[in-house]
């Protein structure tokens, strides 16, 4: 899986940012699930480019060495 975080848009457009960024992906690692984690506007964004929602986040953390 390819993970994105932290898109920014220097002119507050979220859906032209997610756009590029997932045709950059596809022409890179065509066929390759795309992941990431958003909130708020930025989930809304990437909704409408065709994200789904699959669940909460995890973080795993190793606590030994």
């Amino acid at each position: 899986a390819i993970g994105v975080s932290n898109l920014f848009a220097a002119d507050d457009d979220l859906d032209a940012a997610w756009r590029s960024c997932l045709e950059a992906t596809d022409r890179l690692w065509p066929g390759v699930p795309v992941v990431g984690y958003e909130h708020g506007d930025d989930l809304a964004a990437a909704l409408r480019q065709g994200f789904e929602p699959v669940g909460p986040l995890r973080v795993w953390l190793r606590t030994d060495g």
